[in-house]
């Protein structure tokens, strides 16, 4: 039985987090590998010299990115990563799904989950 990942990524809308720091001589060939699959890419520029984000960039279907100064780890980098892959779902489906284990707060667009877990 064969399996079309490339089709199952896009269908079951797959996200790859790409937490990468100072590794412009291989991020470009991993990221083209990733797209054979999906183009739904997050790289996350961990305060990298700025040749790891041209090569980033260098690429035909260039994956979203997130960027910051300075490096803070990849701890950090894959909480960047999955805070901006999550936020169209949390944007959507906090206010109208969860809303009993949600509190409002003062802001508008600040949630309170109930775990502890702030959602701006």
């Amino acid at each position: 039985m064969s399996t079309d990942w490339g089709h199952f990524c896009d269908e079951e809308r797959i996200c790859v987090i790409v937490p990468t720091y100072n590794n412009e001589r291989t991020i470009a060939d991993v990221l083209q590998r990733i797209q054979v699959y999906t183009y739904n890419i997050i790289v996350v520029n961990d305060g990298s010299t700025p040749e790891t984000l041209a090569a980033v960039r260098s690429l035909s279907e260039i994956p979203e990115i997130v960027d910051y100064t300075p490096n803070r780890g990849k701890g950090y980098a894959l909480m960047q990563g999955f805070r901006r892959a999550l936020e169209p779902v949390i944007n959507t489906l906090l206010p109208s799904i969860l809303t009993d284990s949600i509190s409002r707060r003062t802001s508008p667009c600040c949630w309170s989950v109930s775990n502890g877990i702030k959602v701006h």
